[in-house]
């Protein structure tokens, strides 16, 4: 009987450590993103090079309590709102437009630009101060392989 409760409770002790891991690594991810901006210094769509890069925002948050937001700048002072969480224990990024009003042509050139690439991304590679994303989902490159290269700026 003893037996049956020991192995009860370290079933119980590994599962928790396990959820517990996988909740600090999705955190960890987050809090290397949150609080800065980064800069795209590559994107592509099928190979080929995307001239129009935005600098991405991404606001510090507390990913257990609230919805994670961010700001896509565009280099004329174009601004879309956007919302961003990692899932999977940090291996993929949804990045999803969520502006409802733009101020002007900038704002609506960089409204459609952070809905054309809003998706649900697998995290290739993620360094502090880098990450590599790709998708072939991304709202308006269905069945196209997007592939985004950032690095942190200070």
């Amino acid at each position: 009987m003893r037996m049956k409760t020991l192995v009860k409770k370290s079933v119980i002790i590994i599962l928790s450590l396990v959820t517990i891991a996988s909740c600090n690594k999705t955190k960890k991810y987050s809090n290397r993103m949150g609080g800065y901006k980064w800069e795209l210094t590559s994107l592509t769509i099928n190979g080929s090079e995307v001239t129009t890069k935005p600098v991405l925002l991404f606001k510090d948050c507390d990913i257990y309590k609230e919805t994670c937001e961010g700001s896509w700048i565009l280099n004329d002072d174009g601004r879309a709102s956007f919302v961003w969480q990692f899932n999977n224990k940090g291996q993929k990024l949804e990045i999803a437009n969520q502006t409802d009003h733009v101020h002007g042509i900038a704002d609506v050139k960089a409204a459609e630009q952070c809905i054309e690439y809003s998706g649900i991304y697998d995290v290739v590679e993620s360094k502090r101060q880098s990450i590599t994303i790709k998708t072939n989902m991304a709202n308006g490159h269905k069945n196209k392989d997007v592939v985004i290269k950032m690095q942190r700026l200070n």
